[in-house]
């Protein structure tokens, strides 16, 4: 496997909230990043490195409706 460094895009959030974190005093699960790392895999590669704003991540509406499915059926 051939390792080639890539300069990975940053996009910054419109609004940083990091001004209003107590560096000191951090509770897990009560405060999020402004960003979050995305990575593409196509063709069995990592490409596409960046940086973005923190957005929901788009998942496959399936294994949702798998679930509600087997649940109707054991009613």
């Amino acid at each position: 496997m051939q390792e080639v460094m890539t300069a990975i895009k940053v996009t910054k959030a419109a609004h940083s909230t990091v001004g209003e974190v107590d560096l000191n005093n951090i509770v897990m699960g009560k405060k999020f990043t402004d960003h979050m790392f995305v990575c593409d895999y196509q063709d069995g590669e990592w490409k596409n490195p960046r940086i973005e704003p923190l957005q929901l991540i788009p998942t496959h509406p399936m294994p949702w409706l798998c679930t509600m499915v087997r649940r109707f059926l054991k009613e």
